[in-house]
């Protein structure tokens, strides 16, 4: 065989194994496509381009892969040349195309495209408009403000997003590693799986370092976005489908989002429970409720969705059973993305949305919720909480006057951050040409006790309020110091309220001017009146009893072991009465004989725990004579309404030897 002949079978041998390589890595590439490892993907498909494969598959996949995790830079770099190859898409293609184009600026190639108009309105002008009007909403609101952005100080590499309050802790959504374990790889974003932490804001408004929520809902999946109860002890949070170590998943979504509520019992959050009306065909998400917690929103894709994803509501019950979920209308929901809904202590609906008008990716806008429930058409809040990126996941404080949200935004530290924002009044042109007044800075600080065993007092919700207006100025919560600090300026009157539910509100009056110039500090030591109810004060749920028995159940047990603490340790010297109570269920000889049965066993008890005999003054049973409800009979009246009737009561009859 000639020289030529076999230099011709080694290019035609090698030009096959190139082939062949190649196919290979196509193959894999499009597989971890299929299952929504896009980052993977996305790489492996890279890797291909350099070496001259191309295709429009490759390139949509590679847009949509970037696109999928918010790098819409990199995504406008594929669609282009998808594009350029042809520019025949299918709609879903355009309107990615279209996203990515308004996020970073391109008018001219939006115009290209699409003679991108909104109300007649050129796109380049409408953002412009925004730009020159920062804090539309904000503005509207209040008249003349200037808001300040920053990075609210918790934030990681990862992805920092969906933050709450409550108690004076931010929690928060987060990919971070845990701490001493390893999180598995979320294959879509190939970044470990996101957990909820939170971070205890300091008298300098300032967070301690993040630390896992809680360890016993986590689960090696994504947990994310919390809401609470106003008495916190129900959440409402989202996870993937993953519960007693099963997983779901569609089509399109690696595991679908789910709600679940947990209810907080002895200090720990249990009965983790999927709501009802989740599906394995679609998403639910990101909860928000309403001012009095009847009313639950979220996000979602189900039937009847306008766009990629609506808000929806759903009405909850006394008994905690939920409405079917309703649609929040055309006058919020678009063909696009609405989802990150949250409610205002004002009644107003926040939420995100990239099909309403706006900056860039997801805007943050804002509408009233009017009376009858139905909604304004929606604001957008403007710059500098909205940007070219997507900003979401808003949580503003009482009064519009600060809050935290999330962006992708350039310049933060991960691919999501959170970042607090403080609305602040601008004077008027005429006190700015004034002369400078030197203002002193005065510390307002100090400790609250309880008024009977003088120990400090966590968790106490300290307002301080401009006497003269009446407008909140600062809102903390008490340190496990039971100490608050408050920075204000001189020469103003103000008030205090101090607020917990075990004891009497306390309300202070002060003016700053009079503290003396040399140590610029006022500090007042707050005493507060324990509220004279056990079960309050020992954070008891009700003692139940089984029907015509006074065996004390071990739930009943839990609860009294939390009454027994009190007594001997919190207030040595309480004296409390002993009352039971039965169902309206037979006659008054029979309930009078079993509420006394059942005072003497909680009785027994409490002294066997080691609870001295003289400080309980009676033990008393008053039958059916005192019932919590209307019901008089089992015709009447379901099992767990009767139930309500059999408990055991503890009024107090002395605090301490002082009384």
């Amino acid at each position: 065989m000639s020289s030529k002949k076999n230099t011709f079978f080694v290019v035609c041998f090698f030009s096959m194994l190139f082939a062949f390589s190649q196919h290979k890595k196509l193959q894999l590439a499009n597989e971890k496509y299929d299952h929504m490892a896009y980052m993977e993907a996305a790489r492996l498909y890279e890797v291909l381009v350099k070496k001259g494969v191309e295709s429009e598959k490759i390139f949509k996949n590679l847009g949509n892969s970037y696109y999928f995790n918010a790098k819409f830079d990199l995504a406008e770099k594929w669609y282009a040349k998808l594009f350029l190859l042809n520019k025949e898409q299918d709609e879903k293609s355009v309107l990615k195309y279209l996203h990515v184009l308004k996020v970073g600026g391109n008018f001219e190639k939006l115009k290209e495209l699409g003679a991108w108009k909104i109300d007649g309105v050129d796109i380049e002008q409408k953002i412009d408009s925004l730009n020159k009007s920062p804090g539309y909403f904000f503005k509207f609101k209040t008249n003349r403000i200037a808001i300040h952005v920053e990075d609210a100080g918790i934030n990681s590499e990862e992805a920092d997003y969906g933050a709450t309050f409550i108690k004076g802790a931010l929690v928060f959504t987060s990919s971070r590693k845990i701490s001493g374990a390893t999180k598995d790889i979320f294959e879509w974003t190939n970044r470990p799986f996101s957990n909820l932490y939170s971070a205890t804001l300091t008298t300098h408004e300032a967070f301690k370092k993040p630390k896992e929520f809680l360890k016993e809902i986590d689960t090696k999946f994504n947990e994310s976005t919390a809401v609470f109860s106003q008495d916190g002890k129900t959440m409402y949070f989202t996870r993937n489908s993953f519960l007693n170590k099963k997983r779901k998943k569609d089509e399109d979504i690696v595991m679908l989002l789910k709600l679940y509520t947990a209810n907080k019992e002895d200090g720990k959050w249990t009965n983790v429970t999927e709501l009802p009306f989740n599906s394995d065909d679609y998403n639910c998400a990101h909860p928000a409720l309403s001012k009095d917690g009847k009313i639950l929103y979220f996000a979602s894709n189900m039937p009847g969705t306008f766009g990629a994803s609506d808000l929806f509501k759903v009405k909850i019950s006394e008994d905690n059973t939920y409405s079917q979920p309703e649609n929040l209308g055309a006058s919020i929901n678009t063909n696009s993305r609405e989802t990150f809904p949250f409610i205002s202590k004002d009644n107003e609906l926040f939420f995100s949305s990239d099909g309403h008008f706006g900056m860039g990716g997801l805007d943050v806008f804002v509408t009233e919720i009017n009376s009858e429930g139905s909604f304004d058409k929606p604001l957008n809040v403007g710059s500098p909480i909205n940007s070219l990126k997507d900003d979401f996941g808003i949580f503003v404080a009482d009064g519009n006057r600060k809050g935290f949200f999330s962006s992708n935004r350039d310049g933060g530290q991960g691919s999501d951050d959170i970042y607090k924002f403080i609305v602040k009044p601008i004077f008027d042109e005429i006190e700015e040409v004034l002369p400078p007044t030197i203002v002193r800075t005065i510390l307002l600080n100090g400790t609250v006790n309880d008024a009977v065993n003088l120990e400090n007092l966590q968790d106490v919700e300290v307002t301080l309020y401009d006497l003269e207006t009446n407008k909140i100025l600062d809102q903390i919560f008490t340190n496990e110091k039971g100490t608050y600090t408050f920075s204000v300026n001189e020469d103003k009157d103000f008030r205090m309220v101090f607020k917990i539910d075990t004891h009497l509100l306390v309300e202070q009056k002060l003016n700053s001017i009079a503290v003396d110039e040399a140590s610029n500090l006022v500090y007042q030591e707050v005493f507060m009146e324990p509220i004279l109810d056990a079960k309050v004060l020992a954070n008891l749920d009700k003692i139940y009893f089984n029907s015509n028995d006074s065996f004390i159940r071990s739930d009943a047990a839990l609860e009294l072991d939390k009454l027994v603490i009190l007594m001997l340790k919190t207030y040595p010297e309480m004296i409390i009465g002993i009352e039971g109570h039965t169902d309206p269920v037979g006659s008054h000889k029979y309930n009078d004989w079993l509420s006394q049965r059942r005072a003497a066993s909680t009785y027994a008890y409490l002294v066997s725990k080691g609870v001295p005999k003289e400080r309980i003054a009676s033990y008393l049973g008053f039958g059916k004579r005192k019932p919590v409800n209307l019901c008089t009979g089992v015709i009447d009246c379901e099992p767990s309404k009767l139930e309500l009737n059999r408990r055991i009561e503890f009024p107090i009859v002395q605090l301490n030897t002082k009384n």
